[in-house]
């Protein structure tokens, strides 16, 4: 496999509770296979970092994978030691480590309430963002990482895209699904088109410029600078 940089854009589920002071809390899941690490399991009041499961998950293979989430987040960051003092009876200590104690500690419940809500929480389903992952070689294996561009999504949908070639010739068309970014704060905007458009569009010759003009009828131009099959990104000149 070649070591040219690959993009593409995923979206699914996100797996959802409603906290009463803390508001959506969402699955968080880091794998560490790759390095041979423990993984990482979670929950988070950032949706950028949310688990991100395909629609089908619960009747897939994934299943077996996520099903025990919340399981693994309270043996890892949860602490319960349950004791008898012979003159005050039973008592019960519980700890929090990690994302929990920081939740805890803003949630306004005390330790006991705010473990019993983990513990019954319906953890559910709901639409998850547009990410957009670049598959990155590590040398010896290849890995989808989500892209910083993916926190700073502004745009999915159709705009009217024209774009200016090197030998001066230009071409136009609509397109209906193009996911739009503007990289960090800076001026650079990443374009991500479907594999037809992406290929009838960039194909063609040496891509100089780009022009995209939104429905609300907002308007991004620039010179264009990397270029992949179905991706460019363009240096903003122009924006109205």
């Amino acid at each position: 496999m070649s070591s040219e940089p690959t993009l593409r854009q995923r979206t699914g589920v996100v797996i959802m509770a409603v906290h009463p002071a803390l508001g959506p809390l969402y699955w968080e899941f880091v794998s560490e296979a790759s390095v041979g690490g423990p993984d990482y399991h979670s929950i988070t009041t950032r949706i950028d970092r949310a688990l991100l499961l395909a629609p089908d998950w619960r009747t897939s293979s994934t299943f077996r994978l996520h099903s025990n989430h919340m399981e693994r987040v309270l043996r890892d960051q949860v602490t319960v030691v349950d004791d008898f003092d012979p003159d005050g009876g039973p008592w019960s200590q519980i700890d929090f480590e990690g994302e929990l104690s920081a939740l805890h500690s803003q949630s306004g419940q005390s330790d006991k309430e705010f473990l019993d809500w983990i513990r019954s929480a319906e953890w559910g389903d709901a639409p998850g963002p547009v990410v957009i992952e670049r598959l990155v070689d590590h040398g010896y294996f290849y890995e989808w990482e989500r892209s910083s561009m993916s926190d700073a999504l502004s745009h999915r949908g159709p705009v009217d895209l024209t774009v200016v070639y090197g030998d001066g010739g230009q071409a136009n068309r609509p397109a209906a699904d193009v996911v739009i970014s503007r990289v960090a704060a800076g001026e650079t905007v990443a374009v991500l088109l479907d594999t037809a458009l992406g290929f009838a569009m960039l194909s063609r010759g040496d891509v100089k410029r780009a022009r995209l003009v939104l429905p609300d009828g907002a308007v991004i131009a620039g010179n264009v600078g990397e270029v992949s099959a179905d991706y460019f990104e363009l240096i903003e000149d122009w924006h109205q």
